[in-house]
């Protein structure tokens, strides 16, 4: 006999997920990704850390010339990162 309220699999988990708010974690976990692939094995080593909070990318870097240069750089790599993600999550990087 099948129920007629049946859910796949993926909804439930997408239910769970939004139950216990966890979207933004898995984000952050999927930006930080994309950062280490988009931006290159050099610049993924001289990144300290990588948050987000309220749609704003916090990127700490240890190489005061690189994070110069990606300060210069930071809307087309909102815009890449976005892209990757599949939705408009990045308003603003600010790199330190």
């Amino acid at each position: 006999m099948r129920r007629s309220n049946a859910q796949t699999l993926g909804e439930v988990l997408q239910e769970y997920i939004k139950t216990l708010k966890l979207q933004g974690k898995l984000d952050e976990v999927k930006i930080h990704d994309h950062w280490n692939e988009l931006l290159g094995l050099t610049i993924a080593n001289a990144t300290k850390e990588v948050r987000l909070h309220n749609n704003v990318l916090f990127v700490y870097m240890k190489s005061s010339v690189i994070r110069s240069e990606l300060n210069m750089m930071r809307t087309s790599i909102a815009k890449a990162l976005n892209e990757r993600m599949g939705k408009e999550i990045i308003t603003e990087i600010i790199i330190r």
